[in-house]
């Protein structure tokens, strides 16, 4: 891929002039800042290589001092390549550098300090640059031409990923350093001027000195290590799960780039190195995987622990410095010793282990927790229709890439689709895909110009490039338009009709990153549901976010009981609950930024909201859709997708009521708000009232129970009348888990007339009884200027009474009893004393 800047900008010369006097007064006088603040600083050589400080890191990047007084850049590029171990001479690199620009014909290692050698450079842009020489020894990346913010810093440093700060000086030239940690306002920086090397700093200061303006930034691509892990036992293939598998497996190898490092490895009760972790240098490498992927065939028991063994074994292999992921899958349960708790506290920190759970039968609860203990991602498969999707979308974590659109489609022969999506201009690098089955389908591209894009029109301009699998077809473009892009997807050779995705992902500075509130959820719960939209580090504010929810259809503790009564037969045979696979219908429900949905601060780039129908135990699926303006990026698009496991309800072990909790004074019709605190808010409460103090009582949720989350609305009705009133809350979940209002309150009748009931008798034309929603009419023989009406059973009455001026109305029946009655109250206005008489014909 190329990864150089398409766009014009100013490309500075680093001529690495040090100014090392006015540095060191700078730094004099900045320590002396931090220390009236009580910061303990070191600016002096240091030679702790690597920290660790929360979630902060510094990275190991060598200290390397430039050997010429013009090599800052040449240092500092040997420094990022050694830390990518690739180690090679300041003179090597120069020499490399000097064809590239057309500097002239000398050996840099025999007259380094010549005229030809010892030259300036740019950061990118330009043949020989900093950019051209991390490319050329395998690592892309991008340049700015303004800083960091704090934000992106943080993110580069978590993902190990060392950047180029471009300083230039403000009586002009230029100095290059490589940054390598960020703990809060602190920036690590490795400065290669003789005598400099490690130096710490205030982020602003580093911005802006006296002396210099950061003007220029490099940030790199630096690529990953990734080890595909599939089950490969019985069950595989006796739920037609292993081809859709394997063909995933196939079409992740097929995205990687050159430069990452990839291994695959099968596991059935023992695990097999398919193919051994090797160095992407071209497409052959990638077939070589993929060839070895096609020969996993399914037959055994299930040893997670053998898989993740070997695994890790294969990332010892790679490059430790990059990100290194494990992309895990499997159908079921474990049944062959080690199992994946005997060896998950042996995988490093560095390793991050991406799950998949497929199926039915899969052991959601242990697969979400491996992902959890190892910083990587849980999905939930319930099939193996999307894999391909599933696995291009845990490929876009594993890259740290955005993604922008998503679209699902059946396709046949000779049919053209077309679908629209918006690049955003912070977009460094867009990539197009489209994912089928096998049969013969073709994606072009058009731009926001309207220029289409083909496979030949790939072929002729750098920026793109184009790849074509047995499954897939994608284009990867360097500095995207910013503006509408059309996906063309047409059925070339389709036999049949075929299912088909495409999706577009991509590397850049507006992002959204997606999370729940809490790793661990029990049926009944609230899922706390956000999405943090940023540019450049700042908040977006204003854009649509919304969530689709795909919940399970059955209990997974239920699913799982009837696997274990199975378990004998699970090796070899099909699903045991193969009519649950499928997942129930989407929900769906709006995220807000306005500090009242769990989001934090109004306004502040933060959308949240919790999702409640969580009854049912198993594993949930987000997918969580973007939309809007952003000040810097323009209109853009972002879709998440998450999955969380939810297990069975667990009863609270405590509920404590806090209101009301006595003295209080209601009046009948009022809005009680019943509140109570719990160590779990799981299952369902009832809620019972007592107008004796405590010697009886009932319920007023009337066999409904309501969510244990804390909070009940209760209207009071004329039955509840007492100075002797208590609110009683128990769990459903185990009813001796209960607790009352600590004192009694009470609930008055503002108007002291007590209500007569009129039994009104169905007619005798009326064949059928009165039930809820009959039209009645019903008549009094009177002709007040006013009257007030309202119906019900006994103790089931509304808040309010309904205004009537003559003496016939038609009744909707709220409620009937099994007497065939329905009962109603009418208060008549006396003209003398302009009050209402409780009086009934």
């Amino acid at each position: 891929m190329n990864s150089k800047n398409q766009y014009n900008v100013y490309f500075h010369k680093y001529h690495c002039n040090f100014l090392k006097n006015d540095i060191e007064k700078e730094s004099d006088m900045l320590i002396k800042k931090l220390m009236k603040f009580k910061y303990f600083i070191f600016i002096a050589l240091f030679c702790t290589e690597f920290a660790i400080y929360g979630n902060a890191q510094v990275l190991d990047v060598p200290e390397i001092f430039q050997e010429e007084s013009n090599w800052c850049w040449a240092a500092c590029s040997q420094a990022i390549l050694s830390y990518y171990k690739t180690n090679l001479t300041q003179c090597t690199i120069v020499n490399w550098a000097r064809q590239e620009a057309n500097w002239g014909n000398d050996d840099c290692c025999t007259n380094p300090n010549g005229a030809i050698c010892n030259q300036p450079n740019s950061m990118y842009g330009a043949g020989g640059s900093i950019q051209d020489i991390l490319e050329n020894w395998g690592h892309n990346s991008y340049g700015y031409f303004f800083a960091l913010a704090k934000s992106t810093i943080e993110s580069e440093i978590i993902a190990k990923r060392p950047f180029v700060i471009g300083w230039k000086w403000n009586t002009g030239d230029g100095h290059v350093l490589v940054g390598r940690g960020m703990i809060g306002d602190n920036l690590y920086y490795m400065d290669p001027g003789v005598g400099r090397g490690y130096n710490i700093a205030d982020y602003d200061w580093v911005v802006s000195g006296g002396n210099h303006k950061w003007t220029h930034s490099l940030q790199i691509e630096a690529g990953v290590d990734a080890a595909l892990v599939l089950d490969r036992s019985g069950s595989m293939g006796a739920s037609n799960y292993m081809e859709p598998a394997k063909s995933a497996a196939k079409t992740f190898v097929g995205f990687m780039q050159t430069g990452d490092n990839v291994a695959v490895v099968s596991f059935n009760d023992l695990a097999r190195v398919d193919f051994p972790m090797t160095r992407i240098v071209s497409d052959a490498t990638k077939t070589s995987a993929q060839i070895a992927i096609n020969g996993i065939t399914s037959f055994g028991s299930t040893s997670m622990g053998a898989g993740i063994q070997a695994g890790q074994g294969e990332l010892n292999k790679g490059d430790t410095n990059k990100h290194q992921a494990m992309v895990f899958l499997s159908d079921g349960l474990n049944t062959a010793d080690p199992d994946a708790y005997d060896v998950l506290p042996s995988i490093p920190d560095n390793t991050d282990i991406y799950t998949v759970a497929l199926g039915a039968e899969s052991d959601e609860s242990t697969l979400q927790d491996i992902a959890r203990q190892t910083g990587g991602t849980y999905t939930y498969a319930p099939d193996a229709r999307d894999l391909q999707a599933l696995y291009l979308f845990i490929r876009t974590g594993v890259t740290n890439e955005q993604v922008f659109a998503t679209y699902k489609s059946r396709i046949w022969q000779g049919l053209t689709e077309y679908f629209d999506t918006f690049i955003d201009a912070l977009t460094r690098t867009i990539t197009f895909s489209v994912t089928f089955e096998g049969s013969d389908v073709d994606l072009e591209l058009r731009t926001p110009g309207g220029t289409t894009i083909d496979p030949a029109k790939a072929a002729s301009d750098p920026s793109i490039t184009y790849t074509e699998g047995a499954t897939y077809d994608f284009y990867t473009i360097s500095s995207p338009e910013p503006g509408q892009w059309t996906l063309i997807i047409k059925g070339v050779d389709v036999p049949s009709a075929e299912d088909y995705s495409a999706l577009v992902f991509g590397a850049s500075n507006l992002k959204m990153n997606t999370s729940f509130g809490s790793d661990t959820y029990y049926a009944g719960d609230k899922i706390l549901v956000k999405a943090d939209l940023k540019e450049n580090g700042q908040p977006i504010t204003g854009a649509n976010v919304s969530a689709d929810i795909q919940g399970p259809s059955t209990s997974y503790s239920a699913r799982q009981k009837l696997t274990a009564e199975h378990s004998n037969e699970l090796n070899n045979v099909n699903s045991i609950n193969s009519d649950q696979n499928l997942m129930r219908t989407l929900d769906a429900m709006n995220l807000y930024d306005d500090g009242r949905h769990g989001d934090g601060s109004a306004n502040d780039g933060i959308y949240a909201n919790y999702y409640q129908n969580t009854t049912i135990d198993g594993s949930y699926n987000f997918t969580i859709n973007a939309s809007g303006t952003a000040s810097l990026g323009g209109q853009f698009n972002r879709i998440g997708m998450m999955s969380i496991f939810v297990g069975p309800a667990v009863a609270p072990t405590w509920i404590k009521v806090t209101s009301p909790n006595g003295g209080e004074v209601y009046e009948v019709g009022d809005y009680c708000h019943i509140n109570w605190e719990s160590d779990r808010y799981t299952g369902r409460v009832r809620i019972d009232i007592s107008t004796t103090g405590g010697q009886t009582w009932w319920d007023i949720t009337k066999g409904y129970l309501t969510p244990n989350d804390g909070a009940y609305r209760y209207t009071t009705v004329l039955d509840n009348v007492s100075d002797h009133c208590l609110f009683r809350v128990v769990s459903d979940l185990d009813p001796s888990v209960m607790d009352k209002s600590d004192g009694e309150f009470r609930i008055i009748n503002p108007d002291p007339e007590s209500y007569e009931y009129i039994a009104y008798k169905i007619p005798a034309q009326y064949s059928a009884p009165v039930i809820d929603g009959m039209f009645n009419e019903i008549f009094w023989d009177h002709t007040p200027e006013d009257s007030l009406l309202k119906g019900g059973a006994p103790n089931v009455w509304g808040s309010d009474w309904t205004d009537w001026n003559d003496n016939l109305v038609t009744w909707k029946a709220l409620w009937s009893d099994q007497s065939n009655k329905l009962y109603v109250a009418i208060k008549i206005k006396d003209n003398v004393r302009g009050a209402f008489d409780n009086s009934s014909p």
